[in-house]
C-alpha cells in the first residue's frame, strides 16, 4: 500500500501516531523554499470539536503553556494555527524513545541502568522542571511516559497538556497517571511545584528498580497506594546506588510536601554529579536497546520526506484530514510507542488513561472500596460542576447521589472504549476512534445510539444510552 502523505498547508502529514478524545497526532514534514524539510509532530484538534469554543480554547491553551518554555530539557513548540478549519500544534519530534520504553527494554534485557546515568537523567529533568516552575507552570504529569531520551543522549520533558499555572485543585477531579500523582492532588488539596517533585521521585525509583512502586491492578488501588503505602527502600532494591542519590529520590517522594525539597533546583543539587560521559552512555543504551523503534521512525520519516519533496502527497488540501483506519494502525506495536516519541504530544499520555475512582481520605488501616463501572451504566454524580469536554486522564471523585431541583437540561458525558479499538458513531455521527473521553451530550432525557465498529475484525456493537446532567456514562465493547 502506498505510504500516507496528506498535504495540510505547508505541512505534509504521514502516519497517524495516535488519537484520543480531543486530538490526533501525525508524523509530519514541514517544507519550504530550496528543498527545506523539517520532521515534526503535528497535533490536530478533532473535526467535531472545532465547533466547540471551550474545547478550542483548551486546545490552544496547551500550546500557550508550552510556548513559554525555552530550555534544552523541554521539548519545543514550533507553530500554532489553523488550516482549512483544522486547529493544529506543530511540535518537536525527538529522535529517541520515552523513558517508559527504555525501562521496558532494560527489563527485557535483564539489565539495570547505571547510577551515573540515573543521576544524569534526574538532574536534566530537574533543570527542565525548574525552568517551568520559574514561569509559574506546574506540570502535574511527570512520568516515564513524558520524559524523552534521544539517540544523542538528550533528556527532554514533554506533555504539558494538563499543566496549570495556579495551585487550585478542581474539586472532585484528579488529572494524571494514577501511580505517579502526588498525594495532595489525590486528596483534593492545594498543590504547587513540589507535586512535580513527588512524581519525578516515583519515576526515578522506577528507573532505578524497573518496577513502578505504586502501580496496582487498577487505578483506584494505585491511588490508595500513593496516599497510604511506602515502597521498599532503594537501599534494599539497589544497594549499589550512592547514598546521596537514593536519599534524593526518597526525599522527593515524601508523602508530605513539606518534607520534600523546596524546589527542583535544590533537588538537582542534592543529586550526585554524573560522570562526564553519562550522556554518551545514555545514547549508547538507547541506540542498542531500542534500535527497532528508532529504525522504524527514521524510515517512516525518510519516506514521508521523499513524498513531500517530490510532490507525491495526495489527498485534499482542505477539509477533514483522515487516514484509513487499517493503514493508520498497520505499524502495530511500534506506533503505539512512537506516539510518545513525538515529543511534546500534549496529553498523549493522558489520552490512554481512563477515569479512575479516587479513594476518600481515611486512616491508613482502612481500605476504600473500589468503584465498579459496568457497561453502559451511568456513574454517580461528581462532586464538582459539569465540565466541558476534555481529554481523558481525569478522575472523578465519587460523591453521594442527591436529588437536584428541577432545571433546564444540562450536559452529560460519554466515555467510550473498545478492545482492540473501534470507530465510534453517536446518533449516526462519526465522532472519532476509541478511546474517547468525556464526549458531551445534551442531558435532555432522550435515548442516544452509540455504535462501535472495528473495520479490521468486522465486528460491531450498538448501545442505547441516556445521559444525565453532570454524570458520566461508560460504554465498553469487546470487538476481537
Amino acid at each position: 500500500m502506498k505510504p500516507a502523505a496528506i498535504p495540510l498547508g505547508r505541512y505534509t502529514l504521514g502516519e497517524r501516531l495516535g488519537v484520543g478524545g480531543m486530538g490526533e497526532v501525525y508524523l509530519a514534514i514541514q517544507t519550504g523554499l530550496g528543498g527545506f524539510e523539517k520532521p515534526l509532530a503535528l497535533k490536530l484538534l478533532l473535526p467535531h470539536l472545532a465547533e466547540k469554543p471551550q474545547t478550542v480554547e483548551r486546545f490552544l491553551a496547551e500550546a500557550q503553556v508550552a510556548a513559554k518554555m525555552n530550555h534544552v530539557n523541554v521539548a519545543q513548540i514550533f507553530d500554532v494555527g489553523t488550516e482549512h478549519g483544522r486547529y493544529f500544534i506543530a511540535m518537536e519530534l525527538v529522535r529517541g524513545v520515552p523513558l517508559s520504553m527504555l525501562i521496558k527494554a532494560l527489563k527485557l534485557a535483564k539489565r539495570q541502568l547505571p547510577a551515573d546515568v540515573i543521576s544524569y537523567i534526574a538532574r536534566s529533568v530537574c533543570d527542565g522542571l525548574h525552568h517551568a516552575h520559574s514561569l509559574g507552570v506546574v506540570h502535574r504529569d511527570v512520568t516515564p511516559h513524558n520524559v524523552m531520551v534521544s539517540v544523542d543522549g538528550a533528556v527532554k520533558l514533554t506533555d504539558f497538556g494538563i499543566a496549570r499555572v495556579d495551585g487550585a485543585a478542581r474539586p472532585g477531579r484528579v488529572e494524571g497517571k494514577a501511580a505517579y500523582i502526588a498525594p495532595e492532588l489525590v486528596l483534593g488539596g492545594s498543590f504547587d511545584h513540589r507535586s512535580d517533585l513527588f512524581s519525578l521521585g516515583v519515576s526515578l525509583y522506577q528507573l532505578a528498580t524497573l518496577e513502578s512502586p505504586f502501580h496496582r491492578g487498577d487505578d483506584s488501588s494505585s491511588l490508595q497506594a500513593v496516599t497510604r503505602e511506602l515502597w521498599t527502600p532503594l537501599a534494599v532494591m539497589r544497594p549499589d546506588l550512592e547514598g546521596p542519590l537514593a536519599q534524593a529520590i526518597e526525599r522527593a517522594s515524601a508523602k508530605d510536601p513539606e518534607a520534600r525539597f523546596a524546589d527542583a533546583r535544590a533537588m538537582r543539587d542534592a543529586v550526585p554529579p554524573p560522570h562526564a560521559d553519562s550522556a554518551d552512555h545514555l545514547s549508547q543504551l538507547v541506540t542498542a536497546l531500542c534500535s527497532k523503534a528508532l529504525e522504524e521512525l527514521e524510515a517512516r520519516t525518510q519516506v514521508l520526506g521523499t513524498l513531500a519533496g517530490t510532490g507525491s502527497a495526495s489527498g485534499p488540501r482542505s477539509g477533514t484530514v483522515s487516514l484509513p483506519a487499517a493503514e493508520a494502525r498497520r505499524a502495530g506495536w511500534f506506533w503505539a510507542s512512537a506516539a510518545a516519541a513525538a515529543a511534546g504530544l500534549f496529553a498523549m499520555g493522558a489520552w490512554w488513561l481512563w477515569p479512575v475512582s479516587v479513594p476518600p481520605p481515611a486512616p491508613a488501616a482502612a481500605a476504600a472500596a473500589p468503584v465498579v463501572v459496568e457497561e453502559a451504566k451511568t456513574a454517580a454524580p461528581t462532586a464538582g460542576p459539569a465540565q466541558p469536554a476534555e481529554e481523558s486522564g481525569v478522575a472523578e471523585a465519587p460523591s453521594r447521589p442527591r436529588r437536584a431541583p428541577a432545571r433546564a437540561a444540562g450536559t452529560g458525558y460519554l466515555t467510550i472504549n473498545a478492545v482492540p479499538w473501534a470507530e465510534v458513531r453517536v446518533d449516526g455521527k462519526l465522532v472519532g476512534e476509541t478511546p474517547i473521553a468525556r464526549y458531551p451530550l445534551e442531558a435532555d432525557g432522550k435515548t442516544h445510539q452509540v455504535e462501535l465498529r472495528n473495520p479490521e475484525t468486522r465486528r460491531q456493537v450498538k448501545r442505547a444510552v441516556k445521559v444525565a446532567d453532570g454524570q458520566h456514562t461508560f460504554v465498553k465493547a469487546d470487538l476481537k
